[in-house]
């Protein structure tokens, strides 16, 4: 169970909030998510911003999973994340644009890292795009910076994803986000 250097963490959530044109915003968050997903044993960083062969969609972070090393909830090799640094929560139009590259790819599990979490409420919104996500056999674990910020160790990391999906599997919805 690695530490994170906590001052190191602290200082590049900080730069997430204070940081003013899109791009980087969306740069910092990935930063935040490739250090904390990356000291993770069995998990490495493929490639950032990856761009689709046909051109058509971008992926954040593209992560390499080793599924026996590792204790993430996935079996699968590839782990796909979306970083959202957005002063307002997640809307299920970005949710169904994850989902379709992580179809577009047969992905049935993949993270999205919000600022804000989900839009709307248990049944409605970004809420309701997740729920429906799932009823088609993909789960996307949502996290929030202010998750990322309470990390001490990677076995945080893993327990909050577990958690995280463990809801949304037995709830069909987030309650927490």
């Amino acid at each position: 169970m690695p530490a994170y250097d906590a001052p190191q963490l602290s200082q590049m959530i900080m730069s997430c909030l204070k940081t003013r044109t899109n791009h980087t915003k969306g740069e910092s968050l990935a930063d935040v998510v490739e250090l904390v997903f990356s000291e993770v044993p069995g998990i490495e960083l493929r490639e950032r911003s990856h761009v689709l062969l046909n051109g058509s969609a971008e992926v954040d972070l593209v992560f390499k999973n080793n599924p026996y090393v590792t204790s993430l909830p996935t079996q699968g090799v590839t782990l796909f994340v979306e970083c959202k640094n957005e002063a307002r929560p997640i809307k299920a139009a970005q949710v169904r644009d994850f989902s379709a590259k992580m179809r577009g790819r047969n992905q049935r599990l993949g993270v999205m890292v919000s600022r804000k979490g989900l839009s709307g409420r248990a049944s409605t919104h970004g809420h309701a795009a997740v729920t429906d996500e799932l009823a088609q056999g993909r789960s996307i674990i949502v996290l929030t910076l202010d998750d990322l910020e309470g990390l001490k160790t990677t076995d945080d990391l893993i327990s909050l994803c577990i958690d995280r999906l463990g809801e949304l599997e037995h709830q069909g919805t987030y309650l927490s986000v």
